[in-house]
């Protein structure tokens, strides 16, 4: 009798254990590739971060693929070469079909966003010019990236503030984010739009020019109106971390997220699950890499509004960590629709226009889309 129950205890106390290893059981692809921005930008140590983390807690080796263009961080996870692509709000163009992708072999992409921590952007120029202010700009050399419509409309916007655009600078173009960067370091451009936490800008503010950035206030109705006519992604944010940046020294600039980590809409909701829980769970491994990296605690780096739609496998954890409310599952359904709406426009009008030339092609696609999110606008 004391013999069987023993049996059964331990039988129970067996069972159990395998039920409780499954429950927290990670399975994730033993290597992965993720696309990220150059190495002088924010983005690039923490998904170095990321993947230190997941290699010490599951032994999976991480391959970066940095890039200084939005396309080439995305065109690898179109085609299948990368697992996740780290990017910036290029994942908000691609899937609306504009700027660099409102062409014949792009268009609106089908992207759902898995994480995609608070940042702030701004325009740097040196401590030791006379830029102090952003319409200080009109006439300046001006940092353009070739590619880059993340970075390039970002600063189109903030010069919204002061009525200035690219006819009104001098635009110097560079083919990489990184060039750009180093250009300010070395006084070939007097302006830069970057994230005041990228190694590229710490480097210009412990330099003997030091840094500045260009105050965009809250209280100037006005400028942020004209701004998120461009970018309505963006908001007033006060920054307290980054170069030449602390809480005694903060400055007012553009909040918006970024890195987002994107994968297209069929990634399997399993990979997503189990990595969003993967990151979750090793973040006291990674939060003090660099001075951001705490912001991606898993309460601030995900819910809504977003670049684009949260992937399935996001919402599954995030609903079992009481993460996901209606007012993400509203907005995240109409993200959807309206994506939904640009994909089943673009293969109309693409079957009916692919003759045109390139800029016509362009010029008249942009006009089908107005018309496509008409009944989308508040």
């Amino acid at each position: 009798m004391k013999k069987s129950i023993l049996i059964i205890f331990i039988s129970v106390i067996f069972n159990y254990s395998l039920l409780n290893a499954d429950e927290n059981e990670i399975i994730l692809p033993k290597t992965m590739v993720w696309s990220t921005y150059g190495l002088a930008s924010s983005s690039y140590p923490e998904a170095s971060a990321f993947a230190d983390a997941l290699m010490k807690n599951y032994n999976v080796r991480v391959r970066l693929k940095p890039s200084g263009t939005g396309i080439g961080r995305l065109l690898p996870l179109k085609k299948k070469r990368v697992n996740i692509a780290f990017l910036g709000s290029e994942s908000f163009f691609a899937s609306e079909g504009i700027y660099d992708f409102a062409a014949k072999n792009w268009g609106p992409q089908n992207l759902r966003v898995i994480l995609a921590r608070p940042n702030t952007f701004g325009i740097a120029v040196p401590a030791n010019t006379d830029i102090y202010k952003i319409s200080d700009l009109k006439g300046k050399r001006v940092a353009y990236t070739t590619a880059n419509p993340s970075v390039n409309v970002k600063v189109e916007a903030i010069m919204s503030f002061a009525n200035l655009t690219w006819n009104d600078v001098t635009k110097t173009v560079f083919p990489a984010f990184t060039a750009s960067v180093k250009a300010l370091q070395t006084g070939k451009v007097d302006a830069v739009g970057a994230v005041p936490s990228g190694p590229g800008v710490y480097e210009l503010a412990a330099s003997r020019k030091g840094i500045r950035w260009l105050d965009m206030p809250k209280n100037n109705i006005d400028g942020w109106n004209k701004l998120q006519n461009i970018i309505p992604f963006m908001h007033p944010q006060i920054e307290t971390l980054g170069a030449g940046i602390s809480e005694t020294n903060n400055v007012e600039l553009g909040g918006y997220r970024y890195p987002t980590l994107t994968v297209y809409e069929d990634a399997s909701v399993e990979e997503v699950y189990n990595f969003i829980k993967a990151i979750d769970l090793s973040y006291e491994l990674f939060k003090d890499i660099t001075p951001v990296m705490y912001r991606w605690k898993l309460n601030s780096a995900v819910g809504t509004p977003v670049d684009a739609p949260i992937h399935k496998g996001t919402i599954k954890y995030l609903k079992e960590k009481n993460l996901w409310s209606d007012e993400d599952e509203k907005w995240n359904n109409q993200r959807i629709e309206r994506l939904n709406t640009l994909l089943e426009g673009w293969e109309n009008f693409l079957n009916k226009n692919n003759n045109l030339n390139d800029e016509d092609f362009k010029t008249k696609w942009l006009e089908e889309r107005k018309l496509l999110l008409a009944k989308f606008l508040k």
